[in-house]
């Protein structure tokens, strides 16, 4: 089951201490480039049916601490949590993770993914179609 649901902010009236909590929240909302250098650099996924693992390549001009992925994707596929792979300096990261597809039998292959990647109290989201 699915739901879509909107929120509008800043049509009402607010008091100054609300504004002040709205803004500051929506500036930690994840965003498609992060000031603070944060990238991925790619996306593929490989293996045969229900044994697809998913690779992302990351890489951040401030050493990496505590990166973790959700990855959001079509109807039937999950992901599981990532395995994180840190080079020599930290500044670079390749998290794999699992791909579900629960009973069936079908592919990852050309579909559009969100990418959410986090660091501490960084984070970046990237949309991407696998394939491209």
């Amino acid at each position: 089951m699915q739901a879509k649901l909107t929120l509008k902010l800043g049509e009402t009236e607010t008091d100054g201490v609300t504004a002040s909590l709205v803004k500051r929240y929506l500036e930690l909302v994840p965003k498609e480039t992060d000031p603070s250098g944060l990238q991925i650099i790619s996306a593929i996924v490989s293996g045969d049916a229900g044994l697809q693992i998913l690779r992302v390549h990351s890489r951040s001009e401030i050493a990496f601490k505590t990166p973790d992925l959700m990855v959001e994707g079509p109807n039937p596929f999950a992901f599981g949590r990532p395995k994180v792979v840190f080079s020599s300096n930290g500044h670079d990261v390749v998290m794999e993770l699992p791909v579900y597809a629960g009973t069936s039998k079908i592919k990852l292959t050309d579909q559009a993914l969100t990418l959410t990647m986090v660091d501490g109290n960084r984070a970046l989201e990237k949309q991407l179609i696998l394939g491209r």
